[in-house]
């Protein structure tokens, strides 16, 4: 995934990890996803407006709650400060995630294809079809990610593990898509 790791290092989508090593092989922890993708999302709105620099109302917007300790942002496995916590708190507030039916988020849970097509969907607020039947629940994410051809190749296990080189393709590909 060089190409494609360097073409959005290139358009600021990778700025979270700047200053480290990218390490494309290394899996992916929930948490590191969802500010990926947030980051992305607010990247990919400065980029239509065509900003030359940050929306600081925007990026602002997740910073707002870094100090937000209520259990309406919180899951119960959030509410001790960490790394990205707000992250965690500003995309509960937005409706991207709801965590387990333990009210847990499992920040550092390693994320399936599954779950990760799901965020990348509700982030950028991507259509997504509700059958009325009984299906798993990654159906419709899988269906959705075929059609629009935003795997790698091979990529078909819904419970797969991502690595940042596999997530960092899939969003390349989901915004090529998008901007078509």
């Amino acid at each position: 995934f060089e190409n494609e790791i360097t073409q959005m290092h290139g358009q600021g989508y990778l700025e979270m990890f700047d200053g480290s090593q990218f390490e494309p092989e290394k899996q992916v922890k929930r948490i590191e996803a969802l500010r990926f993708l947030i980051d992305a999302q607010m990247t990919y709105e400065e980029k239509k407006k065509n900003l030359g620099e940050k929306d600081t109302v925007l990026r602002d917007s997740v910073t707002a709650f870094s100090d937000d300790a209520s259990n309406k942002v919180n899951f119960s496995d959030t509410k001790r400060d960490g790394a990205y916590v707000e992250y965690v708190r500003y995309a509960r507030s937005k409706g991207y995630i709801s965590g387990y039916s333990n009210k847990d988020f499992r920040s550092y849970s390693r994320i399936t294809l599954a779950e990760a097509l799901s965020l990348l969907f509700r982030v950028f607020s991507a259509p997504v079809w509700q059958g009325d039947w009984k299906v798993d629940w990654h159906k419709p994410l899988m269906d959705k990610a075929f059609q629009m051809e935003i795997l790698p190749s091979g990529l078909t296990d819904p419970l797969h593990k991502l690595t940042r080189g596999e997530l960092t393709y899939i969003l390349k590909r989901f915004l090529e898509e998008i901007e078509r």
